[in-house]
């Protein structure tokens, strides 16, 4: 299943595109309570920060990772 948003920030020089090739599998979440994130990998980058967040809030909640791949678990329904 592919992501609906994509929301991406650079800082400092190069700036780099976001990364394409976004999905998420989320057959894993009723069961077993965790999102399988994983992207194609830019070659500039040297991390990717994730953040979701539930619709109703403000504030994100972010993971950062060196690799292509993100588990996230603690998830609440919704999140986006």
């Amino acid at each position: 299943m592919l992501s609906d948003i994509l929301t991406f920030t650079t800082s400092g020089y190069p700036s780099i595109d976001a990364p394409s090739g976004l999905k998420a599998d989320t057959r894993t979440f009723s069961a077993l309570g965790y999102v399988l994130l994983q992207w194609d990998r830019i070659q500039e980058a040297e991390s990717y920060e994730v953040a979701h967040r539930l619709p109703s809030e403000t504030e994100w909640k972010t993971d950062q990772t060196q690799n292509t791949e993100l588990i996230l678990f603690d998830l609440e329904a919704g999140e986006e």
